[in-house]
């Protein structure tokens, strides 16, 4: 006849591992084996996560696009999460120090208003990318070609360069090839 299981009280058990307690001495002093405790804990901490986002995403805020995850969040059909209204916060939910600018713009070196226009470009292209990317035409397909080897170094460069994927680098090298030829 099988033994009825026995009941943990996971609350102490947690008290005791955050004073530093291990695991194999907290289940030695309860009288069960230390896998059964893992998996008392690591139940608990399924059901106290949320439940997965049904489109395979994560809800809430995911910060900023990094440039590699919004144009592969725009490919795939995602919009990049927008950050949430009240000011910006870090991780833990808390709010960020306000940064002070310095100043007025003139104060900007005429370097760093060259540097800013450029990262504006960068940003509208992106932009424009992330608009675009949406487009049926624009869809990625696999499609495989034998190249020279100097070329798929010359594309994991870029991409180490620029951030961008290797699909980008390729499109673009394509786009610039075609250019004004009829397809």
């Amino acid at each position: 006849m099988p033994t009825k299981a026995k009941q943990l009280d996971l609350a102490q058990v947690q008290q005791r591992l955050a004073a530093g307690e291990s695991q194999d001495a907290i289940a030695r002093s309860l009288g069960v084996a230390q896998s059964t405790l893992s998996a008392h804990l690591a139940k608990a901490r399924r059901a106290a996560q949320p439940p997965p986002h049904p489109g395979g995403l994560p809800e809430g805020d995911l910060g900023p696009p990094q440039p590699d995850q919004a144009e592969t969040a725009a490919l795939a059909g995602h919009t990049p999460p927008v950050p949430p209204s009240g000011g910006p916060e870090n991780t833990q939910g808390r709010p960020l120090p306000q940064v002070d600018p310095g100043g007025p713009l003139t104060a900007l070196s005429a370097q760093d208003l060259q540097d800013l226009q450029a990262l504006l470009t960068w940003w509208r292209d992106r932009q424009r990318l992330l608009q675009d990317a949406a487009a049926p035409e624009r869809q990625l397909e696999r499609q495989t070609y034998h190249i020279e080897k100097r070329f798929i170094e010359a594309v994991r460069r870029e991409a180490d360069l620029t951030g961008e994927s290797y699909a980008a680098i390729v499109n673009r090298a394509f786009a610039q090839y075609f250019a004004g030829r009829s397809t």
